[in-house]
């Protein structure tokens, strides 16, 4: 059995993305909601740190509907001129 091209799934694609936190993520708490390219996934920290509203993070894995996060560099958007 070979396998020559593997395309990842719609959700394996967002693995490695900036997302933007839209609901504070804190496993603690059990809350997290990030937008990851326009959509909205539930948000878990994937080291347990506690990421605050609009901080960029990147996602690290998902797992059925939850997207794994972690601490990303410029952790704020820029505005915009």
């Amino acid at each position: 059995l070979q396998v020559k091209d593997i395309l990842p799934t719609n959700a394996d694609a967002e693995v490695g993305k900036i997302a933007v936190v839209t609901e504070q993520v804190s496993n603690e708490d059990n809350t997290g909601r990030v937008r990851i390219g326009g959509v909205n996934w539930k948000a878990k920290s994937f080291d347990g740190s506690v990421f605050p509203v609009g901080a960029n993070v990147c996602v690290e894995k998902i797992s059925g509907t939850t997207a794994y996060v972690s601490a990303q560099e410029n952790a704020f958007l820029k505005e915009k001129p």
